[in-house]
This record gives C-alpha cells, structure tokens and sequence, in this order.
C-alpha cells in the first residue's frame, strides 16, 4: 500500500479571514494534499472563529488534534474534542465554532476545486512516497 507524508511545517500558509464573523483573528490554513479525488487541509482556528452555514459538493470528514470546537450538520449539534472526528455528508448543511484555539485537519472528495489554487506544484516534491511490506 503507497502512503504519502507531508511535512506540514513547510506548507504555505493561507489566511482564512473571510470565514470568520466573530473574531478579529483569521484562521490559518496549511494545505496538505490535493489529487483530484481528495484534498486535505489543516486547519489553526482562533477561539470564536466561527464559519458560517454553508454547504458543498465535496463529503467532508473533520478529524480534531488540539482543542474543542463545536460543528452543526444538518441541524444537529455536536462537540469535538482530540480525537474526535465527524462525517459531512455532500451538500449538508453545516456550521461550527471554535469553542477554544483547536487545530483540526479537513478532508474533502472529491478535492475541493476551490482549494486546488492553495497547492503548488512543488508539493509532490514536499511528499514521501513509501511501500508497506
């Protein structure tokens, strides 16, 4: 099985400002693998970014590392703390707040378009490519 590692130290960073209503602070976006059939990004958000209700094409899955945030799908309300993850159907609707500073890492598919100008082409030379034996 090939599995591919990305060094997310060295992403570039994308300012998330228009997400945000309720706080000053943006969050702070780390794209970290795009091929078309997924794309995955993670995620700094600020305690009390919060993003509005809003739905697309993609199936999202959320996975928290650091803090809680709480996310709404289709009307019902769920906390994440570390370790936590949640499943956004393709075109639910849904909304979230960061309960606390969190980190989390989302993954789309398939890859959001609107995500793809975030990944430049260095990126395959930024991953390892491994074999499982």
């Amino acid at each position: 099985m090939k599995q591919i590692y990305y060094d997310l130290s060295e992403a570039p960073i994308h300012s998330d400002q228009d997400r945000t209503d309720s706080t000053k602070r943006p969050a702070i976006v780390r794209p970290s693998c795009f091929n078309g059939s997924f794309s995955a990004i993670m995620v700094d958000y600020p305690e009390g970014f919060t993003w509005k209700e809003h739905h697309h094409a993609p199936e999202q899955i959320t996975i928290c590392f650091k803090g809680r945030m709480q996310y709404t799908v289709d009307g019902e309300t769920h906390i994440l703390e570390p370790g936590d993850t949640i499943y956004v159907p393709a075109w639910a609707m849904h909304t979230g707040i960061a309960l606390e500073d969190c980190q989390a890492m989302d993954v789309f598919t398939p890859g959001r378009k609107d995500h793809e100008a975030w990944f430049d082409d260095s990126i395959e030379y930024k991953c390892e490519f491994t074999e499982d034996k």
